[in-house]
């Protein structure tokens, strides 16, 4: 193998970009690469995919003496069984900056709660009964099957990601638990106001209030710059911006509620300069603080099963309590397919039937 002078643009960020190699006989380019740890990994594109091997060595000079004469492609090995403790940090730095630090908290939770309902196993001694006893921890943590259905998918993903860099050969099946689907929580406005009045704190109630009527996530909410605030449209702006990045990657707008405007208005005469239009001295909420909040409003206004996205369920049931197409309510939410709006599509059954009376309008003819 012998150097070559190219520009590689890195795709994991968790690595430093070396020195690039090529083999004399196949004309395939080797990179080496560096991660925080100091070894060095060789990578080349096999097929449609990269295959990473661990050189095991933390000298450059040392990996070039090893792979430059080498007339045939190093070949992947099954890497070392790692435990689970061994590969949550591996999994964590090889995703920073692919994913949004939001959910990567959520596959670091569910490795945690998996690992604490199996114990330190090796990643290749995990099997369905695993599976099975993870599921059975967190029921009898009093979860609902949706939350460890969320578990099991973040579970689901990581296993993948181990066979992938092949840490793993094969993964165990991974069976999502039953659930009864049932109708999404709204409040009535009497419930709402009666939890907005419990809170203790006005700028938990101008959260809570702008939660309501614009259905926006709590993310989308302390997230929100002032910049955002379009009041010559009177728009809001959900999109990505220098410290914050959608679910869906997707820009909409919504338009204010004269409750809004006039909340947005007081807001903006008491920011201080302030960048994000719900802060604390300048500084962004905790989406965890303000849901306890919430619960802890709820409780005072003896408020059953409703929690801070509640308010997001609300908005979109009022807009189709009040005759507003599903198509419209999922723009205003940000839904990135109308389907996921469709649940709400039960509180309307007044346009159902006005379909169905259009039947009466058709040319009536005997039925034989």
């Amino acid at each position: 193998m012998t150097l070559v002078d190219s520009v590689y643009t890195p795709v994991d960020r968790s690595l430093t970009l070396g020195d690039n190699m090529t083999t004399t006989g196949t004309g395939t380019t080797l990179r080496t690469w560096k991660r925080k740890s100091g070894v060095y990994y060789i990578t080349y594109d096999r097929g449609t995919r990269a295959t990473w091997i661990s050189t095991g060595l933390r000298n450059h000079t040392d990996v070039i003496a090893k792979f430059q004469n080498q007339s045939t492609l190093p070949q992947p090995q099954l890497t070392r069984s790692l435990r689970l403790s061994e590969f949550i940090p591996i999994f964590e730095e090889r995703s920073t900056g692919h994913i949004r630090p939001g959910t990567l908290r959520g596959y670091k939770l569910a490795l945690a709660q998996f690992q604490t309902a199996i114990g330190d196993k090796h990643l290749s001694a995990i099997d369905s009964l695993d599976i099975h006893r993870f599921c059975q921890t967190r029921l009898q943590d009093k979860v609902t099957p949706t939350t460890v259905n969320i578990g099991l998918r973040y579970i689901r993903a990581v296993l993948a990601k181990a066979k992938k860099w092949e840490y793993i050969q094969t993964t165990p099946p991974v069976e999502m638990l039953h659930q009864t689907k049932l109708p999404p929580r709204f409040l009535t406005d009497g419930e709402f106001w009666s939890i907005h009045d419990s809170a203790k704190d006005q700028r938990m109630k101008d959260i809570f209030a702008f939660a309501m009527y614009t259905g926006c996530r709590i993310s989308e909410i302390l997230s929100l710059p002032w910049k955002h605030v379009l009041f010559e449209s009177n728009q809001i702006i959900i999109g990505n911006w220098e410290k914050y990045e959608t679910k869906n990657n997707r820009t909409r707008s919504i338009p204010m509620h004269v409750k809004i405007r006039i909340l947005i208005e007081k807001l903006k005469v008491d920011s201080n300069g302030s960048e994000l239009v719900f802060n604390h001295d300048g500084k962004k909420w905790s989406p965890l603080y303000v849901s306890t909040q919430f619960k802890k409003a709820c409780v005072d206004a003896r408020i059953d099963n409703a929690h801070f996205h509640t308010l997001r369920h609300t908005f979109a049931s009022m807009l189709v309590q009040s005759g507003v197409p599903i198509y419209s309510v999922s723009k205003l939410l940000g839904h990135s397919e109308i389907k996921t709006t469709e649940i709400y599509s039960h509180l309307s059954p007044s346009s159902l039937q006005n379909h169905v009376d259009m039947l009466r309008k058709r040319p009536q003819q005997k039925v034989e």
